[in-house]
């Protein structure tokens, strides 16, 4: 679009500024009209979808010793009631404690009770062996399972007639049973066999 603008009047441009002052001068001003366009385009519908995690499965008992355990004494003379609970397999806690492929949990749980004299403070983690059907003997892996602590990273002070409950946990080959428990405390040991 185009105009004449006559003297007198000053038009100022954004490139600059012209000067149309005067009698006999006239000054031809283009502008340029621009136009927004605006594109609407349909809405992208997003579904989402709430997937719950699976609840991890609870370790399940598959072998439980009978009666009241059995007793052992440490250096001191001191007596202690275990009374272990087999758990194969045993979940782990996080992701983090899962075991290497081919292999699995296994956990024991003690109950350990102080028949006295005094206090006996030892770590589950030595004291613990399981027995595997291949005839080995399997020591603690440090895993962490869900549903059961292992005491304070192993260690157990009992007072005289107090208990304590925690978990050692084993990692086991596929394809291999636990076929037997062992304990150990002040230089003795007690097996506990698995049905």
């Amino acid at each position: 679009m185009s105009g004449a603008i006559k003297t007198g009047i000053c038009v100022a441009l954004a490139a600059g500024v012209l000067a149309g002052c005067g009698s006999s001068k006239t000054v031809t001003v283009t502008r340029t009209v621009s136009q927004t366009v605006t594109v609407t385009t349909p809405a992208r519908t997003v579904t989402t979808r709430t997937v719950a995690p699976k609840p991890k499965p609870k370790p399940v008992a598959t072998t439980q010793s009978t009666g009241q355990g059995q007793t052992i004494k440490d250096f001191n003379g001191n007596t202690l009631r275990v009374v272990p609970t087999l758990y194969d397999p045993a979940t782990p806690d996080n992701s983090f404690a899962d075991p290497p492929a081919g292999t699995r949990l296994v956990a024991v749980q003690l109950k350990l009770t102080s028949e006295g004299p005094g206090t006996i403070s030892d770590d589950a983690n030595n004291d613990a062996t399981a027995i595997g059907s291949d005839g080995q003997d399997y020591t603690a892996s440090f895993n962490s399972i869900d549903g059961c602590t292992n005491f304070s990273s192993g260690q157990f002070t009992i007072t005289d007639g107090s208990t304590q409950v925690g978990c050692v946990v084993f990692q086991i080959p596929t394809g291999v049973k636990v076929t037997a428990l062992q304990f150990a405390l002040g230089g003795n040991t007690i097996q506990f066999n698995s049905g």
